[in-house]
């Protein structure tokens, strides 16, 4: 199952970002940033995943192949 770790160094919680997932895409935004990126595989976003830690300040999206 492939994951995703951008750096959000300017995040302090998950609720300040907008995480939008399809198939082929990914759409990140919040606290300066903005991803639109498409994805290399079919996704299925109803299984993605998404955790914060405040601590290293990074957020790792799981997404499993559809």
């Amino acid at each position: 199952m492939p994951s995703l770790q951008p750096c959000a160094s300017q995040v302090r919680q998950l609720s300040q970002l907008s995480l939008e997932l399809a198939e082929k895409t990914l759409r990140l935004e919040g606290c300066g940033y903005k991803l639109d990126a498409p994805l290399p595989l079919r996704i299925d976003p109803d299984r993605a995943a998404a955790k914060f830690s405040a601590k290293s300040q990074r957020l790792k999206i799981t997404v499993p192949e559809a």
